[in-house]
Order: C-alpha cells, then sequence, then structure tokens
C-alpha cells in the first residue's frame, strides 16, 4: 500500500479556476499532464491551463525564486535559481528541467523591457529547446522565443508563431496570435494585425484560459483602430475593455489606460490624455513596461501644461528607475 507521505507530494495549478491538484505527475508532455491523485483518480490537463507546477522533495528555496518572478524581481529570480541549481544535489531530472526553463523564462521576460540582454535570454531558451523537445514548457519556450526574435529575426519568429498556432494547444495558439497581430503593427499593417486580433477574439471568447489574451488582442485591435485614424472608435472600445478587465491584471490595464492616452493626445486633447496616463503611473507602478512609457508621456504633457516642476520630478523618476529603457534614452537631455 502507498503511504500517506508519498501522495500529494507533486502539485499544479491551473489557471482555469485556481484549484490545485496533488498527486503523482504521470504523463509531462508538451501537449499534455496528467496527474494520480490518492484516490487513484487521474486527472488530464492542458499546459496552457498551468499557472505552476511543484515537484516531490525540490529545493525549498525555489519557490522564493517564483515568488520574485511573479512580481517582476526577475534579477532577483534568476539569481536565486541559478544558486538553487548549483546547489541542488538531488536526482530528480523534473526539478532541473525546471530550474533551466524558470532561469530561461525570467531572463526571456527581463529582455522584453531590456533588450541588452535579449541574446542571453534566446541562447537559454534554444538550449533549453534542443533539450526538451517534448516538455510541458516547450510550446511556452517557443512562444518566449518568437516574442524576442520579432525585433531581429521576424521570419524566424513568425515560423515559430505559426507552429503554436497549429499545435492543438488552444492557450498557446490564441497567444501566438496575440504576438502575429503585434508583429504585423510593429510593420504597420494595421489592417493584417486587425485581422489576426479578430480572429483571437472569436477564438479566445468565453475561455478561462484566455481571457488574457482575449483582452490583449481588444486592445490591439484599437492600437489598429488608431493607426488608421478611427480615433473615436478606438477610444470608445478601450474604454468598453478597462470596464471588462479584472483588476488585478495589473499590466493589461496598464497597457489599455496607455493606449488611451495615445488616443487622447492623437485627438488633441492633452488633459485626458495626462489623466490617461496618470492612471499607468499611480495605479499600475508595477507593470513597468507600461509605466516607462507612462513617465515618458507625462513629462511632456506636465510641462505643457505649465508644470515644469512635475515635468522634471517625473523625468527624474523616469531617469532612475528605468535608466535602461528607450524611453529614459529619449528623455535624457
Amino acid at each position: 500500500m502507498t503511504s500517506a507521505l508519498t501522495w500529494g507530494a507533486d502539485q499544479v495549478t491551473c489557471a482555469n479556476d485556481g484549484t490545485t491538484i496533488r498527486g503523482k505527475f504521470e504523463t509531462l508532455s508538451k501537449t499534455t499532464v496528467v496527474i494520480k491523485q490518492s484516490s487513484d483518480e487521474t486527472t488530464t490537463i492542458s499546459p496552457d491551463d498551468i499557472i505552476e507546477i511543484r515537484f516531490d522533495r525540490e529545493p525549498p528555496p525555489l519557490q522564493a525564486a517564483r515568488s520574485n518572478e511573479r512580481s517582476g524581481s526577475y534579477k532577483a529570480a534568476i539569481e536565486q535559481l541559478q544558486k538553487v541549481l548549483s546547489e541542488y544535489t538531488g536526482r530528480d531530472k523534473r526539478v532541473l528541467t525546471e530550474i533551466e526553463f524558470l532561469v530561461a523564462r525570467c531572463q526571456a521576460r527581463l529582455a522584453l523591457a531590456d533588450p541588452d540582454v535579449t541574446q542571453t535570454a534566446l541562447t537559454s531558451l534554444q538550449s533549453f529547446l534542443q533539450q526538451n523537445g517534448n516538455s510541458y514548457r516547450t510550446l511556452e519556450a517557443m512562444l518566449l522565443q518568437a516574442q524576442l526574435l520579432i525585433g531581429t529575426d521576424r521570419s524566424q519568429a513568425t515560423r515559430l508563431l505559426e507552429q503554436l498556432r497549429s499545435s492543438g494547444v488552444d492557450g498557446f495558439a490564441i497567444q501566438a496570435g496575440v504576438v502575429l497581430g503585434r508583429a504585423l503593427l510593429g510593420e504597420a499593417k494595421p489592417d493584417q494585425a486587425k485581422e489576426v486580433f479578430d480572429d483571437v477574439i472569436r477564438n479566445s471568447h468565453g475561455k478561462a484560459t484566455a481571457l488574457g489574451a482575449h483582452y490583449e488582442s481588444r486592445i490591439g485591435r484599437a492600437e489598429c483602430l488608431l493607426m488608421q485614424d478611427q480615433l473615436k472608435q478606438a477610444l470608445t472600445e478601450l474604454k468598453v475593455v478597462i470596464a471588462e478587465i479584472p483588476n488585478d491584471q495589473h499590466a493589461t490595464l496598464a497597457k489599455a489606460w496607455l493606449h488611451t492616452g495615445h488616443g487622447h493626445r492623437q485627438s488633441d486633447q492633452p488633459q485626458a490624455a495626462l489623466l490617461a496616463y496618470l492612471h499607468v503611473d499611480i495605479l499600475y507602478p508595477d507593470a513597468t513596461a507600461e509605466h516607462a512609457e507612462a513617465l515618458y508621456q507625462l513629462t511632456s504633457l506636465w510641462e505643457a501644461a505649465g508644470y515644469p516642476e512635475r515635468a522634471r520630478a517625473t523625468q527624474s523618476r523616469l531617469l532612475t528607475q528605468y535608466p535602461d529603457s528607450q524611453w529614459a534614452a529619449q528623455n535624457k537631455e
């Protein structure tokens, strides 16, 4: 008979309903995770429905690293993860694979805000994928790789995104559509981007695991409208989506308010733009990429509104908090 201590050691937390399932993993593949519970009941989970996985007897400091990643402290998380990796003496290859992936993911998320570390992240992701072609983390690693390649190797990024869109795992297929739409926006192709975003919106509607992608695509669609000078419609759509986004989705809300500010600036409504950017500054400073851009926009708006001291204070915060960002580079005197 299996002892009670053996059961419940592995666990997975699901995005769909927030539940945590404990048991023993029987399958950990690119498209399927199967966990067997103490009752002998087995549950099958799609990799796109995973918030977090923990393994039996994994090093306790690993959870602290995960916590730092969730809070956006990627450098601290990487340091902790590398320390755990160097000190790990266990024989569970699953733990080693998970740590290697988490390092690569933190590096990738750091690189999305700081292009100087992009190559380091790409090297880590490529190494992970070469050694783990059928891991439950494979598709997520491919998505991160595609996001980083958009700026340097768009054709390779597009190939990866198309593979993800045909992967059969809805969540990653949908997220790949979001990234592809943003790539088309970056190429100033709003008509094509809007088609991709509309497709994602249709496919993600009502799916709990795809809510983030759904809102991202609606914001992306509004960006297309801004690029097409359909300002009133864009602002209307942004107002509607802001009312629907859950309060805990700070980065998504920050992005929606940021583009609301852009829409008001294009509409020659500087006061409304200032208020929109202030929403990002005051309510969502943890959304670092959006916060840096909001500070950049606020600097000039405060100056134009006749508040030079506030402009200087805002500029100082931008240069202090985000010295390596593109917005700090543009705002240096």
